[in-house]
């Protein structure tokens, strides 16, 4: 029986390690890269998608077209691909000659991308429409230049210069070919005077470029355009001038370190303002000088490059040589030369600069902050830390968060689906256990009681998750009241919890150990140890509860599966031989069949009741792995299963390998087991264990892998601060350049589990939790992602339907239409024509199914129409009719809280501008009366 075929929903606890963030268009939605998969966080709708687009390699840079209809994602192998929105699907692909890529971003044209290496720019033309096609991109020029910063690259408004900054402190303008003269060889500008390397770089107003070096030093400089050219040499062809086609003054210096940080790490600018995030998790907000706000002035300009103009003649004329003179036209030196007052006479333009102006300082987090941007309207700052995988939304104005999203630090290990099949809760190696929507993607709760790796997960009913951890504690959690409300512990002495299971009732719970091979079991309500159960002779792999009746099933490494009665209580158990370490079991949701799978790659089938074998899969070459990296030969022909789990209506089998596969067997009663698909979780060779075959060019003399040599990057940053740690460092102690070195992940599936509703399962891997959907199914949850509902349609659901309806003042079946129909036109128009009086009533009669959509229109309405009291009054009169029982007529609550989210924003944003007015009239009403009551008892007197 074939399959349906299994789409990517969610990636969830996968944690941020520096891929770049970029805002849309709209300014409401973030893309993030994670790894090798790039995850999409709609802002206002509270959701996340992760693009079907998986790189072999992690990904280094993205960057967003200003059209907002393609991305560009480049990998760790200088490796870029072109991504059709909002699809996801792979437009076009290129394999560049660089040794890696430190910065890529897209020409404000839309029609260039300009890519920097170590040691070279590179800038090509992408094609027009986002349609496949095969060698799409044309190189449009290359420029050699010093090994470029990260992130330190940008474009002019006009997309005839790229801004680059380097490692050497040195900032270079380069000039597209397509914009010079023929027969005319353009020079690049340099910027000198930073000593430490240029990590940010941008272009303000037309005239005007920001520098900024990783010591925390702002360079503002003025540009202009300059008109004279330079000989250099004749060709056979003619005569070829060499021209600078900028010219460049330093025009201020500023310092924008902030509380304590000891780097600047990365910037981002909108306008006026700048943002810097410090090494230390501190970002500041500073207003730039007036005069690099784009108020273009061509007397502050002449001002400014005339002295630099008479330094330069007077140079000349004490005896500097004109071949020095022209080989320094291109190189503008930044540091602050000392006035000289004989220069300078009464022609020569006075001007006055500014300061710059710090306005906001937050620590956001511990580690520092290596990604920030601004989205396109200036109001939110996107902040992303690569240490602590954390990223987090600001709106600076309001001081609020927008978003606050921290996946697991270490790898996750357990996952468990809600009831309701609304949730999932993961558990990891950093003894954190978090809660996430399956219909939005978000981590919605976080608990840290656990001190040490959490093994298992599991549901003991809709609001309660139970959690086994090798601290020697089985905790139990209330996801209504987010709270550790219970906390069991065996008897003495402490041991190691490596699985966790729940009985159908949701009172008994029981948990195998991995070194003292018992199995103890409690009671959720009191939290007493029942029982410890004896009997194997390895630790404990795993256990499960029969479905509807009281027998316990645990599995364990001294190859045997035991069955425990719970409800005689005798201690006694039946024993079910295996011919090799048994790994994992589960049972069928009827309870009548278990599986269980051996370290041979076995997978026994047995009957629950007679205690029978009734089938058997040799899935020994489906679990296969590819090829180590240390490994010299091969790859293995024959693997093993480490985790199982039946589907909701019995009839597949779900089988984790200890690889990058999940096999998924179709099952029936009766008949023999059949392979009907095979998914690969991950093709990302950033962790070990995906090739299938031995290349031996990239091995050494030795036979060693190339990429598992531990190679001291020489150009990294901190290199050289690392290198004086690890000469100061104690004998025997691990040095700092030791300690930063990552140990390479093999690629596995640690846990799958189906979901409860039949519709999703997933599979906690090293890259992290993945949640998929048959394609052929519905894949919402009961969320609709359409514009309008089809099985709500008529023959007169239609907006003249709406209009007629309006005309004959039947308001309730008018705004019915319109919201069926869900069209924001239709329902501006309809809700415009309704009276103020007639609110009430209409908002009693219509459907409460419609309540979140209305609040979303009345936020939006909010921030773009001017009718405040109007709005404000449907708002209260919905809140107060339906908000009490808005979560029962909807399948995801999150939908609900996503809505008043949004009100809350758009009534806070109002009361912000309003009260201070308020304040103002009021204190001048008070004085108008005083004044007034004075007057008129003057007269009377």
């Amino acid at each position: 029986m074939p399959a349906p075929p299994q789409t990517l929903r969610h990636l969830l606890g996968a944690p941020y390690r520096g891929g770049g963030l970029s805002f849309s268009t709209c300014g409401t939605s973030l893309f993030v890269s994670l790894g090798g998969r790039v995850q999409r966080l709609d802002l206002t709708a509270g959701r996340a998608r992760t693009l079907p687009f998986e790189a072999t390699r992690d990904l280094h840079t993205i960057s967003l077209s200003p059209r907002g209809d393609v991305l560009l994602a480049v990998d760790s192998l200088a490796r870029a691909t072109l991504l059709a929105l909002p699809s996801g699907r792979v437009a076009a692909r290129l394999s560049l000659r660089l040794p890696q890529v430190t910065a890529a971003s897209v020409s404000p044209c839309a029609t260039m991308v300009a890519i920097s290496g170590p040691d070279a720019v590179e800038v090509w033309r992408v094609p027009d429409s986002p349609v496949p096609a095969y060698a799409a991109f044309d190189r449009v020029a290359r420029f050699n230049r010093g090994a470029a910063a990260k992130g330190a690259l940008c474009w002019s408004a006009d997309s005839k210069h790229v801004a680059v900054g380097s490692r050497d402190g040195v900032a270079t303008v380069f000039t597209i070919p397509d914009h010079a003269a023929p027969g005319v060889r353009v020079r690049p500008l340099v910027l000198y005077g930073h000593r430490e390397a240029v990590v940010f770089v941008r272009f303000c107003g037309k005239r005007g470029l920001v520098t900024m070096s990783s010591d925390g030093v702002l360079f503002c400089w003025r540009l202009r355009e300059n008109s004279a050219s330079v000989e250099e040499g004749s060709h056979a062809d003619g005569q070829t001038r060499v021209v600078v086609p900028l010219g460049a003054k330093l025009m201020s210096k500023h310092f924008v370190r902030q509380g304590g940080a000891s780097r600047a790490k990365c910037a981002a600018l909108h306008q006026q303002i700048l943002t810097v995030g410090m090494s230390n998790g501190v970002f500041a907000l500073y207003q730039l000088p007036e005069e690099m706000a784009g108020q273009e002035s061509e007397a502050f300009d002449a001002g400014l490059f005339e002295i630099g103009e008479m330094r330069k003649r007077k140079r000349a004329r004490e005896g500097m040589n004109a071949a020095d003179v022209s080989k320094k036209a291109g190189e503008e030196d930044g540091s602050e030369d000392e006035e000289e007052d004989d220069i300078l006479d009464e022609t020569v333009p006075r001007i006055g600069f500014t300061d710059l102006t710090l306005l906001h300082t937050l620590s956001a987090s511990g580690n520092a902050i290596t990604d920030i941007e601004f989205n396109p309207t200036g109001e939110w700052i996107a902040l992303a830390s690569s240490q602590s995988g954390q990223i987090v939304i600001w709106e600076w104005r309001s001081e609020t968060h927008i978003l606050k999203q921290q996946s697991h630090v270490l790898a996750a290990n357990a996952a468990a689906f809600s009831p309701d099949g609304r949730a999932i809760a993961t558990g990891s190696r950093d003894g954190r256990v978090k809660l996430w929507g399956v219909a939005t993607g978000f981590c919605v709760a976080t608990f840290t009681e656990h001190e040490a790796s959490v093994s298992a997960v599991a549901f003991a009913a809709k609001d309660v998750i139970v959690t086994a951890s090798l601290d020697g504690t089985v905790r139990a959690f209330d996801i209504r009241r987010y709270r550790n409300f219970r906390v069991m512990v065996g008897p003495p002495p402490r041991r190691q919890f490596g699985c966790v299971a729940v009985d159908a009732a949701g009172d008994l719970i029981a948990a195998g150990c991995i070194d003292t091979f018992e199995v103890i079991v409690w009671s959720l309500r009191t939290g007493q140890v029942l029982e410890v159960l004896s009997g194997h002779k390895g630790p404990v792999s795993g256990i499960a509860f029969r479905p509807r009746r009281g027998t316990l099933a645990t599995s364990s490494w001294d190859r045997t599966v035991r069955l425990w009665d719970m409800y005689e209580r005798k201690g006694n158990s039946e024993t079910l031989e295996h011919s090799k370490e048994v790994l994992a079991v589960c049972f069928r949701p009827d309870g009548k069949e278990f599986a269980a799978c051996t370290a041979s790659g076995e997978i026994v089938l047995w009957d629950s009741e007679r205690g029978t074998i009734t089938g058997t899969i040799d899935g020994s070459r489906d679990a296969a792995s590819g090829r180590l990296r240390e490994s010299r030969t091969a790859a293995p022909l024959r693997g093993h299963f480490q985790t199982l789990s039946y589907s909701a209506d019995g009839r597949f089998l779900l089988a984790g390998a200890s690889s990058k596969h999940v096999c998924m067997y179709h099952v029936p009663e009766g008949s023999r087991p059949t392979l009907v698909n095979k998914v690969v979780v991950t093709e990302n060779q950033a962790f070990d264990g995906l090739l299938d075959r031995l290349n031996s060019k990239n091995l050494t003399i030795s036979g060693h892998a190339m990429d598992t040599i531990a190679d001291d990057d020489v150009e990294a940053e901190d290199y050289g601060e690392a290198r004086l740690a690890e000469r100061n460092s104690l004998p025997g102690a691990a040095s700092e350049l030791k300690l930063r070195r990552k140990k390479l992940l093999k690629a596995e599936v640690k846990c799958v589990h189906a979901c409860p509703t039949g519709r999703l399962w997933s599979a906690v891997t090293t890259e992290g939790v993945i949640v998929y959907s048959d394609a052929s199914g519905n894949g919402t949850d009961g969320v609709n992602d359409s514009l309008f509902d089809p099985t709500n349609l008529e023959v007169d659901i239609t907006p003249e339907a709406a209009e007629k309806a309006a005309r004959r003042r039947d308001y309730v079946a008018a705004l019915t239409i319109a919201l069926r129909l869900n069209e924001k036109d239709c329902l501006n128009a309809v809700v415009e024509k309704i009276p103020a009086e007639d609110i009430n009533l209409v908002v009693d009669r219509v459907s409460s199914v419609y309540f979140s959509r209305l609040i979303l229109l009345f936020a939006w309405r909010l921030d773009n129409t001017p009718h405040l009291e109007f709005n404000l009054r449907w708002a209260k009169r919905l809140l107060m009719a339906q908000g009490a029982d808005a979560h029962n007529h909807v399948s995801d609550p999150a939908v609900v809280n996503t809505a008043l989210r949004a009100l809350q924003r758009a009534c806070a944003a109002h009361s912000k501008r309003i009260m201070p007015l308020a304040d103002r009239n009021e204190h001048m009403l008070k004085y108008l009366v005083t004044t007034a009551k004075r007057k008129k008892a003057t007269e009377v007197s």
